[in-house]
């Protein structure tokens, strides 16, 4: 005698998708929302160090305008002005060969058009 089948189920749903691991797509969009953040971050620390920049050479300004206010020296003012300026196109316009200039070819360096 042959046994008989087993009873057959009712139809029933497939199993929810596991949680973990993530389909490859998300960490696609992961991984480019990591990119975007650190690119974000960047240009945030690139833009308060420029801020931070500017702030010190206004600071210094002032204190040089302080300075002239003060003891009326135009000597002084002069070359605190010009020591300003050599800071400013050494760090601002990277141009290093400007720093040994004097007299009238750094007179002419700060004339020209396309100095800085």
């Amino acid at each position: 005698m042959q046994a008989a089948p087993p009873p057959l189920r009712d139809i029933h749903a497939a199993p929810a998708p596991p949680f973990w691991p993530p389909a490859w797509g998300w960490w696609v969009v992961a991984g480019l929302a990591l990119v975007g953040l650190c690119w974000g971050c960047w240009l945030m620390w690139r833009r308060w160090r420029l801020q931070q920049r500017l702030q010190a050479l206004g600071q210094e300004l002032d204190e040089m305008q302080q300075r002239w206010q003060d003891d009326g020296d135009v000597r002084r003012a002069a070359s605190g002005a010009s020591v300003y300026l050599r800071r400013l196109v050494l760090h601002e316009a990277g141009n290093t060969r400007a720093a040994a200039l004097t007299g009238d070819s750094w007179v002419d360096f700060l004339t020209s058009p396309d100095s800085l």
